[in-house]
């Protein structure tokens, strides 16, 4: 990617198939929104210093408490791992989320993105060299599994594919053109 098509920020988020206010399936919202997030991060060559997370509840519903909250966390070190991004934007979830609230939407933003080849190495975290490196390698290996094999092949952590945060597609048009199971057929 060229300098002037680098992003300055990187988001992910949608809006839920159905409300939820239940822990486990916000946890696992943020930790797919994170992961992907941190797959596109990699693939603009950068690193994220910070994050952001977001939850929103129905603004239409006024008969439900309203409650937004979002949360700025800066990452231990600049990185593209999806391991401590995930669990950064998850540590965020849990001093935001109240539970009561029936949220509809939820999203992880990055911050701060730097490029990977301008990026100066600290002296500090030398010692930490040989698991950068580890990391890189692992990241490697999963963006090029999910590449070759279809995106989400392996990941951290399966979603649900029931789960309530899971967008609805009821009413989606069949795909004849790139879907050799949704083709036409024709009787005679």
């Amino acid at each position: 990617m060229q300098d002037d098509e680098a992003r300055q920020r990187i988001m992910v988020s949608r809006s839920f198939g159905r409300a939820t206010g239940e822990w486990r399936h916000l946890r696992e919202a943020i930790g797919q929104h994170a992961q992907h997030a941190a797959e596109k991060l990699r693939h603009q060559r950068g690193l994220a210093c910070a994050l952001y997370v977001f939850l929103r509840t129905n603004r239409h519903r006024h008969d439900q408490p309203q409650h937004t909250p979002g949360l700025v966390v800066e990452l231990p070190h600049p990185t593209n791992d999806s391991r401590p991004i995930i669990a950064t934007a998850r540590r965020a979830l849990a001093r935001i989320h109240r539970p009561g609230y029936h949220y509809m939407k939820a999203g992880v933003m990055l911050l701060d993105l730097l490029d990977i080849e301008h990026h100066q190495l600290s002296l500090l975290d030398a010692s930490d060299d040989t698991e950068r490196q580890r990391g890189e390698r692992l990241m490697a290996t999963l963006d090029t599994l999910n590449r070759r094999m279809g995106r989400h092949t392996i990941g951290f952590g399966l979603p649900d594919p029931e789960a309530p945060w899971r967008l609805r597609c009821g009413n989606l048009s069949s795909r004849y053109t790139t879907r050799w199971d949704e083709l036409l057929k024709a009787k005679a």
